[in-house]
């Protein structure tokens, strides 16, 4: 049901979610669980409902070809230069000036955005983890790697995922 009041509120975000719960179902089963017997139906149907609660939408637009073809889904990437691993790890938009928003004016982080990260590489370094908190850690880490876009190390795989897998189009920059 949450994910179903995310997906009214747009639909990048039930994109988003989706696909960590498929990674969270894979990571379950391979290192926490062995076996997908009895979790497969469960997993199943829960995907079924989700699909039947979003029918009003989704089956009008697959009628009128707005999925596949569209101006949103085909706009060109936005803000490459304006993106990096820095803004990433520190969750820090390039256009925040601390007070406001200063467009197209990249502007240096503020010291304090680097407080969380420091403390994940603290808890990273020093805590013993349970096989569960790897997954999150995972999450983390791709997080910042889609979020730094197309600047190093591995600049192409934005482009690449936004080429190659469905929906993926709808991000038109990494934030």
């Amino acid at each position: 049901l949450s994910l179903l009041l995310i997906s009214f509120t747009d639909f990048r975000f039930a994109y988003i979610s989706i696909w960590l719960m498929i990674f969270y179902l894979f990571y379950y089963i391979l290192f926490v669980r062995n076996g997908i017997k009895d979790l497969l139906p469960l997993f199943l149907l829960l995907g079924l409902i989700f699909i039947l609660l979003n029918f009003f939408w989704v089956l009008p637009s697959l009628i009128l070809g707005s999925l596949t073809s569209n101006s949103i889904l085909s706009r060109s990437l936005f803000g490459n230069s304006f993106y990096n691993i820095l803004n990433s790890f520190t969750v820090f938009y390039p256009f925040w000036t601390g007070g406001y928003i200063k467009w197209f004016i990249k502007n240096d982080i503020i010291w304090y955005f680097w407080i969380p990260t420091f403390l994940f590489f603290l808890v990273v370094l020093f805590k013993k983890r349970d096989i569960k908190v790897n997954y999150f850690i995972f999450v983390v880490l791709l997080g910042v790697l889609l979020s730094k876009q197309s600047a190093d190390p591995f600049g192409w795989l934005f482009q690449w995922l936004r080429g190659n897998l469905l929906g993926f189009s709808a991000f038109r920059e990494g934030s």
